[in-house]
């Protein structure tokens, strides 16, 4: 119990920091952007959303972080069926990934969506470990390393390049995470609604998407800030 308290008061008190002296090469010698994949025939409000954070990436602390410390050049829009093309691997490699969307129906978001989240759309379902079950409009935010980039056709590299996918049962919740990760997540469940658990287990945790309103140290007084993660109930 004392645990599970400890969870939920402090959820997301772990946030990431990029220090401008830890920025070791600049992003004009790799020329990495930040590429927001989608399809064309996303919802409406999709795309509206989408094309606001590449007009206004600032807005979103994981972009403006990215940009302010010279790991990207720019924000610009990709076609998520374009970029699954062979002849532009090394594009989707060395370059930083933000994919929104529904699974279903964005083929570049099905293929890097990997194997800690289970999306079941016609039932409205999603289950991650440390979180459980969800039955209803939740949508989901997950941040990683780049998969092409850590794939065998890439056989080394001297910058890295990171994965943003932004999914969720329905439209509805991929609304709902976009304005979540504009707040500042990286790695959150964002409930658009009320939610049902279908099934039990024992590391069941309810999201909790309240700000901990941590101070950073002194020592990161020059750091800038890059998102919030919030804490599986596995973590602990």
């Amino acid at each position: 119990m004392i645990t599970r308290l400890l969870i939920n008061f402090m959820l997301c008190w772990l946030f990431a920091f990029i220090h401008r002296s830890s920025v070791v090469q600049a992003a004009d010698r790799f020329k990495r952007d930040i590429l927001v994949c989608t399809t064309g025939d996303a919802p409406a409000q999709i795309l509206g959303a989408v094309q606001e954070m590449i007009d206004h990436p600032q807005r979103y602390p994981a972009l403006a972080a990215l940009l302010k410390t010279d790991q990207a050049r720019s924000v610009r829009k990709m076609n998520s069926e374009a970029l699954l093309d062979k002849k532009r691997f090394r594009t989707a490699a060395f370059n930083h990934l933000l994919i929104v969307g529904m699974i279903d129906r964005d083929p570049l978001l099905s293929r890097c969506w990997g194997q800690e989240v289970h999306l079941d759309l016609p039932r409205k379902t999603l289950y991650t470990q440390g979180f459980g079950w969800f039955c209803g409009e939740v949508g989901i935010i997950r941040s990683d390393r780049n998969p092409f980039l850590h794939s065998q056709n890439i056989k080394s590299s001297e910058c890295e390049t990171v994965i943003i996918k932004i999914s969720g049962t329905t439209p509805k919740a991929v609304l709902a995470a976009l304005r979540t990760f504009q707040k500042g997540y990286v790695n959150a469940l964002v409930p658009a609604g009320p939610y049902t658990r279908p099934q039990h287990t024992i590391l069941d945790q309810d999201p909790v998407l309240d700000f901990p309103g941590v101070t950073p140290p002194s020592t990161l007084k020059d750091a800038i800030f890059a998102g919030w993660h919030q804490i599986p109930a596995n973590e602990y």
